[in-house]
C-alpha cells in the first residue's frame, strides 16, 4: 500500500506492520495486530482504505452440524496506521460449506472490496452488496434483479469427472469415484465472484464463471450512488489490480507461464479517444 509521501506500508505474514520511506529504509514497525477474537483459520488482510486504515478479516469459531450445508462467518476489523485496533465493522456471511465428509461445490463465497473510506461486502448467494462505514453502520445496500445461472446435470457430471481423474493419480478409481459422489451442489451458481472499487468510487462486480474455456470475463459497473452504469467484458485470465478514471491495470500469464502487467484504456460512452488495448 503506497502512503502519502511515497512511503510504502507492508503487512507481514505475522500480522505486523512495516512502513518504508521512499528510499527504502524501515521507518516504523508495529504489531503483531490483535484480532480481539480467536480466528480459525488465521486472519487475512482484506484491504487498506485511502487514509491508511487497514481492514482485516478474522474467522470467529462457531457451532457446526455435521452433514449440514452452512455459511461460515467472517468479522471485519479496522486498524490504524500504527497497527492499533480501531473497531469492528461487524460479522458477515463467508464461505458456504458442507460440514463433515464431502464438499459443497459451486457454493457462494463472501467477497469484499475497500473503497476510499468504506468497505463493500456481499454474500454472493444473491445479488446484494452492502457498503459499510468504519463505525460499522450500513451506508447503502445495492441489489440487482439478476438470477444466477442454474447448476445443471452437465455441470455436476463435468466437475465430478474432472476431479475424479485428478484423484485417480494417487487413489484407486473406486475410491476416487466414491469421494466425488459425496459432493453436494446448490441449485444455482453464485451471483458474482469479485468486487473492485475504482478511483472514482464506482463499484465493479465480477460475474461468476467456473468453466469459461477462454470466454471473456463479464463485469457490471455501478456508480457511487448504486445505479447501474452498464456491463463490459475483460480477458478471461486477467487479475485486476487497479482501476482509475480512464485506465485499468491487471496481470496475466501468457501461454509459456510468463507474467506481464497489462494496461487498458477505458473509453466511456460518449467519450472520444484512442483505441483500447493492452501494453504488457
Amino acid at each position: 500500500d503506497q502512503r502519502p509521501g511515497d512511503s510504502v506500508r507492508v503487512v507481514l505474514l505475522v500480522l505486523s506492520v512495516a512502513v518504508f520511506d521512499v528510499l527504502g529504509p524501515l521507518v516504523l514497525r508495529a504489531g503483531p495486530l490483535s484480532t480481539e477474537v480467536p480466528s480459525d483459520p488465521s486472519p487475512v488482510v482484506a484491504g487498506i482504505l485511502r487514509a491508511g486504515t487497514l481492514v482485516l478479516k478474522a474467522y470467529p469459531p462457531q457451532d457446526t452440524v455435521p452433514g449440514q450445508v452452512e455459511r461460515t462467518g467472517v468479522r471485519l476489523m479496522t486498524y490504524g496506521t500504527d497497527g492499533a485496533f480501531l473497531g469492528s465493522l461487524g460479522d458477515f456471511e463467508d464461505l458456504t460449506v458442507l460440514r463433515g465428509d464431502g464438499a459443497f461445490v459451486f457454493g457462494a463465497d463472501g467477497v469484499e472490496a475497500v473503497g476510499d473510506s468504506t468497505v463493500w461486502y456481499g454474500p454472493a448467494d444473491r445479488f446484494e452488496l452492502r457498503e459499510v462505514r468504519q463505525d460499522g453502520s450500513t451506508r447503502r445496500i445495492v441489489r440487482l434483479n439478476r438470477l444466477a445461472g442454474e447448476v445443471t446435470a452437465v455441470d455436476r457430471n463435468t466437475y465430478k469427472h474432472s476431479v475424479a481423474a485428478m484423484l485417480e493419480d494417487s487413489l484407486d478409481e473406486g475410491v476416487a469415484g466414491a469421494i466425488v459422489e459425496q459432493y453436494r451442489y446448490p441449485e444455482r451458481f453464485p451471483s458474482y465472484a469479485g468486487l473492485v472499487v475504482d478511483d472514482g468510487g464506482n463499484l465493479w462486480v465480477k460475474a461468476y464463471q467456473w468453466f469459461g474455456l477462454g470466454q471473456p470475463q463479464k463485469w457490471t459497473v455501478f456508480d457511487p450512488d448504486g445505479r447501474v452504469l452498464g456491463d463490459l467484458t475483460m480477458p478471461n485470465l486477467m487479475e485486476v489490480h487497479h482501476i482509475g478514471e480512464d485506465f485499468l491495470l491487471g496481470r496475466m500469464r501468457d501461454s509459456r507461464g510468463r507474467e506481464a502487467i497489462y494496461y487498458y484504456s477505458i473509453i466511456k460512452p460518449g467519450a472520444t479517444g484512442g483505441e483500447t488495448g493492452a501494453n504488457p
